[in-house]
């Protein structure tokens, strides 16, 4: 089993990276270990307070835990350097790769941040940089897509035209492997990370030379439609897909 850490900070942007562990990695295959560092308590010795402050700091994770609802997830929270504090973790806990934003701060998005950069440097196993979202939006009700790999220039996923009621998708994979994403949305933080209602599955997986007819409910939730997504989840390897999207039956009928 793979075992990802996931450095946290509490910024929007550093959620990312617990999205992109939902689109790419099953529930059974990791294991995550979610951590947090506090650096600004140097001074603080008393090991009663530094208690006290790993429990306050423990809310730093709520987002993060909505967002890998089912996941086996480990949190920790520690003091020091913060670099060096991924680092130690890295070694102690057996690390597979640890997955991350090129920086949490707001208008840096093409630079790397002191902190990843650092890990970079001095990292002894895998480290994923979360790249920034491109997607395409698919309003056809057929088409066929080019989805890049992960870590390559363009779109690594589309977002599938949707409405609230069964919609019928046939897809098929003409190139390398996609998944299938059906997810509801959350109003903690305001991203569709929740797991679709009546007992569906939230991920279906489809490799080459594969065509599939996928039927799902598309519910909405606090007043938003489930998302239908397709990701590539290989970090180089293109995919092509082909897909129809049949709309809702009363939908249909209205038009």
């Amino acid at each position: 089993m793979k075992r990802l850490l996931l450095p946290i900070d509490g910024s929007e942007r550093c959620f990312q990276a617990a999205e992109q562990v939902r689109r790419l990695y099953r529930k059974e295959d990791v294991e995550i270990i979610l951590m947090t560092v506090r650096s600004d308590c140097e001074f603080v010795s008393e090991e009663a307070e530094l208690e006290k402050i790993k429990e306050q700091s423990m809310g730093i994770f709520t987002n993060a835990e909505e967002i890998l609802q089912g996941y086996r997830v480990k949190k920790i929270v520690d003091f020091g350097h913060i670099g060096n504090t991924i680092l130690k973790h890295m070694e102690e806990d057996n690390i597979t790769a640890v997955v991350m934003t090129r920086s949490t701060r707001e208008g840096y998005i093409q630079k790397l941040g002191s902190v990843t950069s650092y890990v970079l440097k001095y990292a002894r196993c895998l480290v994923i940089i979360v790249p920034e979202v491109e997607r395409h939006i698919c309003k056809e009700h057929s088409a066929t897509v080019y989805l890049s790999g992960q870590f390559c220039k363009g779109a690594d996923s589309c977002l599938l035209p949707s409405a609230a009621g069964t919609c019928v998708y046939r897809i098929e994979v003409l190139k390398g492997r996609v998944r299938l994403n059906h997810a509801a949305y959350n109003p903690d933080g305001g991203t569709w990370t929740m797991e679709p209602g009546n007992h569906q599955k939230a991920h279906y997986n489809i490799s080459a030379g594969e065509s599939r007819e996928i039927e799902l409910f598309v519910g909405v939730n606090f007043g938003q439609e489930d998302r239908i997504d397709l990701v590539n989840p290989r970090p180089f390897d293109p995919a092509v897909i082909r897909y129809e999207y049949e709309e809702p039956k009363e939908e249909r009928g209205n038009r």
